[in-house]
């Protein structure tokens, strides 16, 4: 009767500590490359080109009904800016961004690390790097201005691309 009662607790137990992992559906891991190229004009006085290559390694979560529940990936990338026939080419970099959903879609798009990192031509080195909650200024330039952290002299990037 004893070892009954033992097998019993044991399997409740091994139920109760396996439950929460059965409920979600299984991660799926991606690695993706991409690339795109846009024109800003809320950056300097002038429209400025940017474009960026990145690497995007990662995982996707989602709950028990194949719901997306959010995604958490590290990329590395580097970046041009264009204006006045003058190039400015990033520095590489790494960041981290998580990205939280529920079945309205994203609720929250954050972002750390080094986003920024450009040597201008007087020898300074630009860095925008630090913490970014993107959703809330979907607007927003974000890898120049982070929440949190060191925000890069925009005026001095702007003066290098100037005419």
């Amino acid at each position: 009767m004893r070892r009954v009662t033992m097998a019993v607790v044991a399997a409740a137990l091994l139920a109760l500590t396996l439950a929460p992992a059965a409920t979600a559906a299984r991660p799926e891991h991606f690695s993706y490359d991409f690339g795109y190229t846009y024109s800003v004009s809320s950056l300097c006085a002038f429209d400025v080109t940017f474009s960026y290559q990145q690497h995007w390694d990662g995982i996707n979560r989602y709950d028990a009904d194949a719901n997306p529940l959010g995604a958490e990936a590290t990329a590395k990338g580097q970046d041009t800016f264009t204006a006045n026939g003058k190039t400015l080419v990033s520095e590489p970099y790494t960041f981290h961004v998580s990205v939280m959903s529920d079945e309205n879609g994203f609720t929250k798009y954050t972002t750390a690390g080094v986003i920024e990192k450009i040597r201008l031509p007087d020898g300074s080195l630009f860095v925008g790097a630090g913490w970014f909650t993107w959703l809330d200024k979907p607007d927003a330039f974000f890898g120049l201005n982070p929440d949190r952290g060191s925000k890069g002299n925009v005026e001095a990037l702007c003066a290098a691309l100037a005419p």
